[in-house]
């Protein structure tokens, strides 16, 4: 489908930007042939659609199982208040840091 339909389209305003004629207007075995290949061709639309769909689903999921992975590696740190206090150097100055 070359044009997008519009939620506010009919199927015979469609069916005429599509096929350049009303329905109805022509004998009724060739209306049936044209609606059966807009029909047609919005089928495939829709299947490549629901592909397009299902990589993008795909490509979601794996962004968020590398993730996962990526947050399971940060390192957690569980340290008491004590423990941490304890490996505070106390005897090195800021002044002797800087330089």
């Amino acid at each position: 489908m070359s044009a997008p339909i519009h939620a506010t389209a009919t199927p015979a305003a469609e069916f005429q930007a599509h096929f350049g004629t009303l329905p109805g207007t022509q004998d009724a075995r060739a209306d049936c042939e044209k609606w059966e290949k807009l029909c047609g061709e919005l089928l495939q639309e829709r299947a490549r659609l629901q592909a397009e769909l299902a990589k993008v689903q795909a490509q979601v999921e794996a962004d968020a199982k590398g993730l996962c992975k990526v947050l399971a590696e940060v390192p957690r740190f569980e340290l008491t208040m004590e423990e941490a206090y304890a490996l505070v150097d106390k005897e090195t100055s800021m002044d002797q840091l800087i330089v």
